[in-house]
């Protein structure tokens, strides 16, 4: 199951490839800076708008804990959970300038059409659904890729309309999965509205956190132009390779949660898969240096040492994806906050120390510190699920 789910996923990723080379093309580097800032701001959003919601979904749902009346409780406080913090963030934006603090309509919609997505997946991992899911990543990979080539074509891109197209088609797929979801097996009892929300609060805090520090260092490199759009091409590239566990992490979820399955730790599976990994990523280094001369132009040509410096970091962290997923699973998902934070402090902390002490900060600076971040939240989680 996860072989098949994984190769369904790496086709969907070799679209997302073509696709995020389009824009980077396209927009230059100066311009894929812009592109990295918006899309990180709203996907950073769509945690808080989800509110952990999707997680909670999964985690209960897969142990049939949840009645009906569960569920549409779920599915309306995703609703308001959307409607309050977009309005919140809006005044915010809008009557209060001075706290430097903007986000614009396109990073609303973008957050807005992710969670609503998620939302809708969830429920399809919980039914082992798996090919309704790699079909709806298939469509929006598809129609995102077009759209956005269409564009490029007419020479009309920016960051503002590739993040609008992205939006775009997030909703179209949500609204067809929506059509095309099913009834989930219930229990008559159900759970409180407080379970609910105390598990998804936990999750959201540790998704949240986790996905700061995924792109906490684009917000310490937004000033140094082009720096930034070499940095977030390589970084967007190396996560196309963590699908091995990405589809582990889907397939095995809802099976770990319910009991269906040993809640050991394959480390054979993971010891080959990050090896795999590995050699993905020296395949890639190999190549960047030709593909940003040819493909992407002049203006990437530093791609190589971007992708070298952060090999590392990913590498760590897609082992760090699947034991979160596996803590999650167990109800557990307070270790995965402690993991994100310990990272996340180490990174911020790095890039103040660089900046205190007067060193060069550029793209291989963040590579190096974001690694080494990894790596500290690696060694905990790793100490941490070997006591489950």
């Amino acid at each position: 199951m996860i072989a098949s789910v994984a190769m369904r996923m790496i086709f969907v990723s070799f679209l997302q490839f073509l696709m995020m080379g389009v824009i980077a093309r396209e927009l230059g580097a100066e311009g894929q800076s812009e592109f990295a800032i918006i899309y990180a701001t709203g996907i950073l959003l769509s945690i808080v708008i989800d509110g952990g919601l999707s997680a909670s979904k999964i985690y209960f749902g897969a142990k049939k804990w949840l009645n009906k009346n569960n569920i549409k409780f779920i599915e309306r406080t995703g609703i308001y959970y959307t409607l309050l913090i977009s309005l919140g963030v809006s005044l915010v934006s809008i009557y209060m300038p001075n706290i430097n603090f903007k986000i614009s309509i396109n990073e609303i919609f973008l957050a807005f059409s992710v969670s609503r997505l998620a939302l809708i997946n969830s429920g399809f991992i919980v039914t082992k659904e798996f090919k309704v899911v790699n079909s709806l990543a298939l469509i929006q990979s598809i129609l995102s890729l077009l759209l956005i080539v269409i564009v490029s074509i007419l020479n009309n891109l920016t960051p503002d309309i590739a993040v609008n197209i992205i939006s775009f088609v997030n909703i179209l797929c949500a609204l067809v999965g929506w059509k095309k979801r099913g009834s989930q097996q219930t229990d008559k009892d159900g759970l409180s509205k407080k379970e609910i929300l105390s598990y998804a609060t936990r999750s959201a805090f540790s998704d949240g956190i986790a996905n700061l520090n995924y792109r906490v260092s684009y917000f310490f490199l937004a000033g140094l132009g082009s720096q930034l759009g070499i940095y977030s091409l390589a970084v967007g590239f190396l996560e196309r390779l963590w699908i091995p566990a990405q589809a582990a992490v889907t397939v095995l979820t809802p099976d770990i949660a319910s009991g269906e399955v040993n809640k050991k730790i394959n480390k054979k599976y993971l010891l080959l898969a990050t090896l795999l990994i590995s050699s993905f990523i020296f395949i890639f280094w190999l190549l960047s240096k030709l593909a940003a001369e040819i493909v992407f132009g002049a203006s990437y040509a530093d791609l190589d040492k971007a992708i070298l410096s952060l090999s590392f970091g990913v590498v760590s962290w897609f082992v760090v994806k699947v034991l979160a997923a596996y803590m999650a699973a167990i109800g557990k998902p307070e270790a995965n906050l402690k993991t994100a934070l310990i990272s996340l402090v180490v990174t911020v902390v790095s890039f103040l120390c660089v900046r205190v002490i007067g060193f060069d900060l550029n793209l291989y600076v963040a590579g190096v510190i974001t690694s080494t971040s990894y790596f500290i939240g690696l060694v905990y989680l790793w100490k941490a699920a070997g006591k489950e």
